[in-house]
């Protein structure tokens, strides 16, 4: 069967595990990029859980599998402590995605995260985006092999380099220069705080008579 996606019809690729997944779909190549980072030495871990954060839909389904739904919803919006975080790198991260972590592991990247908390999901803001900008060039490149006579190492060499740079590009960013943890963790707060009182309010205009705010006075 052809895959459709974005209005365009694609013909099949072939299925060849791990080795050829980021070729295959935008999952497989944000999983493929989870992996490189990793396997290459993980030069920032803290970099490390942000991109495992950003790119939950190559885990997301699998956790739900094994924890409560509030457990993951916990997860994705950074409320939750380090045993979800525990229960996601022991059992997710070795099935879907592919890494094999020892225990030590397990529990040098919980410390981390304890550690670096309001740091991770800041660049996870930002990784998110990033993210979103890549899937378009992903698709560009994934057109061009289906429609317009690409080979297959012509694509995969520059999957291969998208991938490269989308690494380059998210290790190189920094939300704050001065790497102060107390600092990102209030701007963290912050950015949490004001999400809050949004939902809040839309949630009150809802409710309120006409979708008025309900705490605006009548003039």
């Amino acid at each position: 069967m052809s895959d459709v996606s974005g209005g365009v019809t694609f013909p099949p690729m072939a299925s060849g595990g791990r080795e050829t997944e980021q070729y295959e779909s935008y999952e497989g190549f944000l999983k493929a990029a989870i992996r490189t980072y990793w396997e290459g030495g993980a030069k920032s871990k803290v970099n490390f859980l942000a991109l495992l954060f950003a790119a939950k839909e190559t885990w997301v389904v699998a956790f739900d599998k094994v924890a409560s739904p509030e457990a993951g919803k916990k997860l994705l919006t950074g409320a939750a402590g380090a045993a979800a975080l525990a229960l996601l790198l022991r059992v997710v991260v070795g099935g879907p995605i592919g890494i094999l972590l020892t225990g030590a592991s397990v529990a040098s990247l919980v410390a981390i995260y304890v550690k670096n908390h309001g740091r991770i999901w800041l660049k996870v803001e930002h990784y998110k985006l990033v993210i979103g900008e890549y899937r378009g060039a992903w698709d560009q490149i994934r057109s061009d092999w289906a429609e317009k006579g690409l080979t297959d190492s012509q694509r995969d060499l520059m999957v291969d380099g998208l991938l490269a740079r989308l690494l380059i590009e998210l290790d190189a960013y920094e939300p704050n220069d001065d790497g102060d943890d107390e600092v990102q963790e209030k701007g963290f707060a912050a950015h949490t705080a004001k999400k809050r009182a949004e939902e809040d309010r839309q949630a009150a205009m809802e409710k309120a008579p006409n979708g008025k705010d309900g705490n605006a006075k009548e003039d």
